[in-house]
């Protein structure tokens, strides 16, 4: 009996000493394989839309900041209001001139093939107390990038006289 034993004992060590796998541990390789290679799909697609968002941004400030530019550089008189009023005032430009309006003018700026809306408004600001005159322009270009209203560009500065 005692070399019966020592038999099975010298097979069961031979077995051990082959290698390789078990099926149940090639089953979880292959699942853990997968469940890793649909995270880098969705990281993948995530990062590229991520991407093309930042892109979208870029170009929506830079659209922004030369129309503040554009407004910026423009003589006051071009931006003040005909009549006095603190009310807000839309500014489109047509050709080579500002255009007030107390409505929406409607404007687009095309930002990577997209078609967004773009509002310039102007706000007129009293710090004296209430002269007859006013003392600075609160001048805002806001452009829509998409449906959401967290998804728009927003840039303001004060112009004076």
């Amino acid at each position: 009996m005692t070399s019966s034993v020592q038999n099975r004992e010298r097979r069961r060590r031979a077995n051990r000493s082959r290698g390789g796998f078990s099926l149940i541990e090639v089953a979880w390789s292959c699942l853990l394989l997968t469940v890793l290679g649909l995270a880098s799909g969705s990281f993948s697609t995530f990062a590229q839309r991520m991407t093309e968002l930042m892109a979208t941004k870029r170009a929506g400030l830079e659209a922004a900041n030369s129309r503040l530019e554009d407004v910026k550089g423009s003589r006051y008189d071009s931006i003040a209001p005909v009549v006095l009023s603190y009310e807000t005032n839309f500014l489109s430009r047509s050709g080579g001139t500002w255009t007030r309006s107390m409505s929406n003018p409607s404007e687009t700026v095309r930002i990577n093939g997209r078609s967004c809306p773009m509002v310039t408004t102007a706000q007129y600001v009293d710090i004296d107390g209430g002269a007859a005159s006013y003392d600075m322009v609160r001048v805002k270009v806001t452009i829509q990038l998409g449906s959401a209203s967290t998804q728009s560009i927003a840039l303001e500065t004060l112009i004076s006289p």
